[in-house]
C-alpha cells in the first residue's frame, strides 16, 4: 500500500526524524491556501512594516519640505547676491554665460562696476550684448566711459539714476565723454574725476542742462608732487556749479602727498566762503592713491566706492555755512 502523505508532511517527518522526534502536522499546517494567503496578508501589515511605511512617508515629506525651503531660500538670497556685481577680465565669461540663461539672476542687479584692462577685447564681443541686455534693470553704474557708452548703446530702456565715471577721456580716446552726454543728462547723481592738466586735454561733460542734483568730483594729478603755484580751480568750479538743479557738491582731493591734499582743501574752503555757497562740501581725508613709481591704486579705490554706493555723495563736511543768527547779532552789537 502506498503512503498518501503529502510532500510537505514527508518533509516534516524527515526533519523530525533528524531530531529524534516524530512530529505530526500542527493546526496551522492543515489550513488551505486561502487561509495561508490570509496569514501572509496579516504578516505584511505587521507593526514593523507599518513603521517602515510611516518612516518612508516622513522621509518623502521631509524631502518635499526641503525642496520648498530651498526654493524659498534661493528666491530670497538671489536678489541679495546679485544686487551689486563687479565685472572684470577674470569673471567676464561667467557673467556672459549667466546673462544667457532664460531666467538670469542678473535681472536682480541694480548696481554694476566695470573694470577691464582689455576693453577692445571685452566690449567688442557678441556676448557683451547678452550681458548688457541682462543688466537692463541697473540704476547705478561705476566704470569707464567706454563701458557706459557700450551699455547705453545696447539697452534702449536703460534708466540710470547715478554714475561714477572712473576715467578721464582725452582728445585721442576712441570714446569721449560727449558720447555719453545723453545718459549724463538724465542722472540725478554724478561722480567725475577732474585732472589738473592743460584745459584742452581735460574733456568734461556739459552739465548746464542736466538733471544732476548731487555732484562728486575727485581732484587728481598724475604728478607725485604738485607745483608750488596755487591750483587753478576756475575750470573745475565752472563745471561744479553749472547744473541748474544742483543741491550738493563734494570735492575730494586725491593727491599723492598729504600736504597737497590739505592745500587743495583750503583752496576749496576759501572759494566756497568767498561765494557764500553752502552747497559745497569737502572730504580732505588723506587716502593713499599710490604713485608713479609703485603704481596707482585707483581700481581698488573705485571698487570700494562702487560697493559704498550712494553714500559717497553725502560724505565730507560743509566748506562754508551761514553764521548763526546769534553770532550775527553779537557781532553787530
Amino acid at each position: 500500500m502506498h503512503d498518501h502523505t503529502s510532500a510537505s508532511d514527508d518533509q516534516l517527518m524527515t526533519i523530525s526524524a533528524r531530531t529524534g522526534h516524530h512530529r505530526h502536522p500542527g493546526p496551522d499546517e492543515t489550513r488551505d491556501d486561502g487561509e495561508r494567503a490570509s496569514a501572509t496578508t496579516t504578516r505584511a501589515h505587521s507593526p514593523r512594516r507599518r513603521i517602515r511605511s510611516a518612516q518612508r512617508g516622513l522621509f518623502e515629506a521631509e524631502l518635499g519640505s526641503r525642496a520648498i525651503v530651498c526654493r524659498v531660500f534661493r528666491r530670497v538670497v538671489t536678489p541679495i547676491l546679485y544686487d551689486h556685481v563687479a565685472v572684470d577680465d577674470d569673471n567676464y565669461k561667467y557673467f556672459a554665460t549667466t546673462a544667457s540663461l532664460p531666467d538670469t539672476p542678473l535681472a536682480h542687479t541694480r548696481s554694476v562696476y566695470f573694470v577691464s584692462y582689455e576693453p577692445d577685447k571685452v566690449y567688442s564681443q557678441a556676448s557683451f550684448e547678452w550681458l548688457a541686455r541682462a543688466l537692463a534693470n541697473v540704476s547705478t553704474f561705476t566704470g569707464p566711459t567706454r563701458a557706459l557708452y557700450e551699455l547705453s548703446e545696447r539697452v534702449d530702456e536703460l534708466t540710470l539714476s547715478s554714475a561714477y565715471i572712473t576715467d578721464i577721456t582725452l582728445s585721442g580716446n576712441i570714446v569721449h565723454i560727449t558720447d555719453v552726454q545723453p545718459v549724463i543728462q538724465t542722472l540725478s547723481s554724478l561722480h567725475l574725476i577732474y585732472e589738473f592738466c592743460p584745459e584742452d586735454l581735460n574733456q568734461q561733460p556739459d552739465l548746464s542742462s542736466s538733471h544732476v542734483e548731487y555732484l562728486a568730483i575727485d581732484m587728481y594729478s598724475n604728478l607725485d608732487v604738485l607745483d608750488e603755484d596755487p591750483l587753478d580751480l576756475t575750470p573745475m568750479i565752472h563745471l561744479a556749479t553749472s547744473p541748474s538743479r544742483l543741491r550738493r557738491i563734494l570735492c575730494r582731493p586725491r593727491f599723492v602727498q598729504e600736504s597737497d591734499v590739505q592745500s587743495a582743501a583750503q583752496a576749496i574752503v576759501a572759494w566756497a566762503t568767498s561765494q557764500r555757497d553752502e552747497r559745497v562740501h569737502i572730504d580732505d581725508t588723506f587716502v593713499r592713491v599710490g604713485d608713479t613709481r609703485s603704481g596707482w591704486l585707483w581700481n581698488k579705490l573705485d571698487r570700494q566706492d562702487a560697493v559704498d554706493g550712494n553714500s559717497v555723495w553725502f560724505r565730507g563736511r560743509q566748506a562754508w555755512h551761514p553764521p548763526s543768527p546769534t553770532l550775527d547779532h553779537s557781532n553787530s552789537s
